[in-house]
């Protein structure tokens, strides 16, 4: 029996908890050799302790009845797609909207260095969550866009489309130089629009979360004067 039943459930925040050597198979050849410094870095005893976890029958026999217990890498279907739809039958969701792990940063490298290098590794976590998403119709890839190319940001997004994306991720913090709402981004929103696709953030996904998204008393304040200056403009 499904964890839902009688209802429909898009679920808008799921992840695959892809190994780090996984994006490698998806960087353009020309762009292999300079990507290698960034790619991140796992014990190997516990990948293999993972990957081994998840191929004996007396663990995996228990997924079902531990749909929600089982958290991280040891959730079925974390790693290998071929598990995840048996995920979406024992929870009973309808789809899942599916972010990457290990490249929510786009590996550090927005930083106006290598504007190229940046750009080649959001194609490959594009590349890598299509290939993922592809076994069920359920699960729906997230695209990644990169912010620090003004030019190559609107081709990125039109290439994460065709690849079969259903949502485009652009970065929750400013890029260097110029500003999210650059007029140059006019291409790339028209190309969400038109494609009745959603602009996504991950916040928190880059670094962890500034403090001061958690100062909300002021801002309370600074939102209520307003409102009493717009019902009672004498007031101000």
């Amino acid at each position: 029996m499904a964890y839902v039943e009688n209802r429909t459930i898009h679920d808008a925040d799921s992840h695959v908890m892809e190994f780090p050597d996984r994006i490698g198979e998806f960087v353009s050849d020309r762009f292999k050799d300079a990507f290698k410094p960034y790619m991140r870095k796992r014990d190997a005893a516990w990948i293999a302790e993972m990957k081994a976890l998840h191929d004996d029958a007396e663990f995996l026999s228990g997924a079902e009845t531990e749909i929600m217990l089982r958290r991280g890498h040891t959730a079925l279907g974390a790693f290998r797609k071929e598990d995840r739809p048996k995920t979406l039958d024992y929870l009973g969701f309808t789809s899942q909207l599916v972010f990457t792990s290990d490249a929510l940063d786009n590996y550090g490298l927005e930083n106006g260095q290598n504007n190229a290098l940046a750009c080649e590794a959001a194609r490959a976590h594009n590349r890598m969550m299509v290939d993922f998403c592809n076994v069920d119709k359920r699960l729906l890839a997230t695209g990644y866009v990169p912010l620090v190319d003004l030019a190559e940001a609107p081709k990125i997004a039109k290439e994460a489309l065709e690849l079969g994306c259903k949502g485009l991720i652009i970065p929750s913090r400013c890029p260097p130089g110029h500003s999210p709402s650059h007029k140059a981004f006019e291409p790339l929103w028209a190309i969400a629009e038109d494609a009745g696709i959603p602009i996504l953030f991950h916040v928190g996904g880059e670094h962890k979360m500034n403090v001061d998204y958690h100062k909300t008393e002021n801002l309370r304040s600074s939102i209520s004067m307003v409102v009493r200056r717009i019902s009672h403009p004498q007031a101000s």
